[in-house]
Parts: structure tokens; sequence; C-alpha cells
């Protein structure tokens, strides 16, 4: 269950020397760093997974947003969805034979230490037991989807 409203979704900006406002161009989201709070919430829903809980709820966040609507495709997550006006943030965690998924989690690239990759270097992860997220030039991409696309990109954390 996805539960974000297209209205949340659509964003419009104002320009002070064109009457009017006019939508912004469909860009994805490039993670610059991991920041801190981005950090908070991945260890938030991994350690609240760890002890079987059923639902994290977080402030809103747009980097949350994203991050989230890729864990939810590649079904790390059950739905998430926006409460109260764009105020929180209600996650649904998913279980495995009633195992975290998030058991094997692992934060990459810190604020700190940030860590970069190319595409040749991709084959060379053991990506049979975990699924690496990078930040590319098209958005939050997991290392299937960069071979596949052929970009490198940063390693941000691994599940």
């Amino acid at each position: 269950m996805f539960c974000l409203s297209s209205s949340v979704v659509e964003q419009w900006t104002e320009n002070p020397r064109v009457s009017g406002s006019i939508p912004l161009l469909n860009k994805v989201l490039f993670l610059d760093c991991m920041n801190i709070s981005v950090i908070n919430l991945l260890l938030k829903i991994k350690s609240l997974s760890l002890i079987q809980r059923e639902k994290v709820v977080v402030s809103y966040n747009r980097q949350y947003i994203d991050i989230l609507r890729v864990l939810y495709e590649k079904g790390f997550i059950q739905s998430f969805c926006v409460i109260n006006n764009k105020t929180l943030i209600s996650i649904n965690l998913r279980y495995y034979y009633n195992k975290p998924i998030f058991k094997n989690f692992k934060i990459i690239s810190k604020p700190s230490l940030e860590n970069y990759i190319q595409v040749k270097d991709l084959y060379k992860l053991e990506d049979k037991k975990f699924v690496f997220f990078l930040s590319t030039s098209y958005g939050l991409l997991t290392s299937s989807e960069c071979k596949r696309f052929g970009v490198g990109g940063k390693l941000l954390f691994m599940c």
C-alpha cells in the first residue's frame, strides 16, 4: 500500500520575474550525502524491526519520502503513508518468516567518509545476499539497476 497522494509528489515554484507559478521539471533526487537525519531514519527502522515492531512513525522530510519509495519498491518495507498534512510518516515494516529484513543493514557512506564506486567494480561486489543502494545521476538505485543502466555512484547503504 503506497498512500502518497499525487498532490504531495507534484511541486510548484514561484518565479519572482514571471507572474504565476510553473511546475518544476520531473527531477530525480541525488542524495548529496548521507546526512545525519537520513542515517537516523534508517537506524530507527533497523532497531525497531529487530524488536519486531510493526509500525514506525517519523517526522516528515522530503528525502525520507524518496528513500522510502525505493525501499517500498524493492520490498524492504510493507508500506508507508504521509499523515497529518505532511507532518508525520507512518512506515509499516516487513518481515520474512518472522525475521527482520533489516537484520543485515549497514551504512557505508557517512558525512565524514563517502565511498564511490564505478560500474565495473559493481560486478565484483557480492550481491547475492545483499542489496546495495547507490546515489547516482539517475537517483537512488540498487546495484542491479546500476549494472543495467551502466552507471556508478556513491555507495550509501546495504540491506
